[in-house]
C-alpha cells in the first residue's frame, strides 16, 4: 500500500476522524507511532513517516502512543473504556453474579455499584 505523505499529513493535522485506522504515523524523534486522530501535538512534516498498519509501525521500532492507543481499535470493548464496563454489567444477571461458582470462573464478585454512579451521565 503506497501512502501519500501530503495527504496523510494533513490528515493528521485535521486529525480527520476519516482516516483513523487507514494509516498509523511514525513519530522519528520520540519513538512512538499514533493514530491519525491522536490529541498530541502535530509533529513536524519531515520527523514523521507513515505504516498501513499499527503491525508494521512496531515492526520498524515504534512504540504505541499512550494518549491514542493505536494497538487497539476503536471497534473494540477497551477503546470504549468505563462505559463498555458498565454496559456489560448491567447485562449480567443478578443470578450470574450472585452465584459463587462464577467468582471461581473469574467473575468479579459483586461490588458496589461506585462505578455505576459515576458513569450514570455515560449511559443516559
Amino acid at each position: 500500500m503506497d501512502l501519500d505523505h501530503g495527504a496523510c499529513y494533513r490528515a493528521i493535522e485535521l486529525r480527520d476522524a476519516r482516516f483513523d485506522g487507514r494509516f498509523f504515523t511514525g513519530v522519528k524523534t520520540t519513538g512512538v507511532y499514533c493514530r491519525p486522530v491522536c490529541p498530541a501535538r502535530t509533529p513536524r512534516s519531515e520527523n514523521v513517516v507513515f505504516y498501513p498498519t499499527a503491525a508494521a509501525a512496531q515492526e520498524a521500532g515504534f512504540r504505541p502512543c499512550l494518549r491514542c492507543r493505536p494497538e487497539t481499535a476503536p471497534d473494540l470493548g477497551a477503546w470504549r473504556g468505563t462505559s463498555n464496563t458498565v454496559s456489560r454489567a448491567l447485562k449480567t444477571s443478578a443470578s450470574e453474579m450472585a452465584s459463587p461458582a462464577a467468582w471461581v470462573q473469574g467473575a468479579p464478585p459483586p461490588h458496589p455499584p461506585a462505578l455505576a454512579l459515576r458513569n450514570a451521565a455515560l449511559t443516559s
